[in-house]
């Protein structure tokens, strides 16, 4: 429960000010390394959300994946996977997007490493019409140390968003940086950046 915009989804695109809202998180995963090589991890997660704004409607999302990794070498493991995400408001409105993507993680030294990925989305909209539109998930991290942690990301796609019943067209930049101030504390600050436009509405 908050009385602010808690995160990337809730402070962005908001045009009506302040309200507080609940949002209820599941999410469940495993993990099977087939060989030294080959992982298969599968993903479930289930989010409701609720505002106290007059005239908004309830949320429900349900998101299933599969991920599947091949280590080529100690240097480069290739990756690709498939997600199923609906997002469901009060009164039967929903949204299904089916998404593949492709993608790498690098290592240049044993410290810095870039991950990236790209693919596709495949989306049957809120309103009937489908799209499909690219996707570009990369971010490049650093291990300073065995207790510093600093990373750079960008993300570009179409997403759906719990409180507005249209796709949201969105990219951002964003920096982390963690650190291990002893075995049983831990910190990190993160900020970011971006813009979007509701594609129906064009705000």
């Amino acid at each position: 429960h908050a009385e602010d915009p808690q995160d990337f989804e809730d402070a962005f695109g908001r045009t009506q000010g302040r309200y507080a809202h609940d949002r209820n998180n599941f999410d469940f995963s495993y993990t099977r390394e087939i060989s030294k090589e080959l992982a298969l991890q599968t993903f479930y997660a289930n989010q409701f959300y609720s505002s106290s704004l007059a005239g908004s409607l309830d949320s429900w999302l349900n998101r299933g994946a599969a991920d599947i990794t091949y280590s080529i070498n100690s240097a480069t493991t290739l990756a690709g996977g498939y997600e199923y995400l609906r997002r469901s408001f009060d009164g039967g409105i929903k949204a299904d997007t089916n998404s593949v993507t492709a993608g790498v993680r690098q290592y240049f030294t044993k410290k810095l490493y870039l991950d990236a990925r790209g693919g596709v989305d495949m989306i049957s909209s809120f309103s009937g019409r489908d799209f499909t539109r690219p996707l570009v998930l990369a971010s490049l991290s650093n291990d300073w140390s065995n207790k510093t942690r600093a990373s750079i990301g960008f993300s570009k796609r179409f997403d759906t968003t719990s409180y507005n019943q249209d796709l949201f067209d969105q990219w951002r930049l964003s920096a982390n940086v963690s650190h291990e101030f002893t075995e049983r504390l831990r910190g990190s600050v993160g900020a970011f950046y971006g813009e979007g436009t509701y594609t129906s509405e064009g705000r």
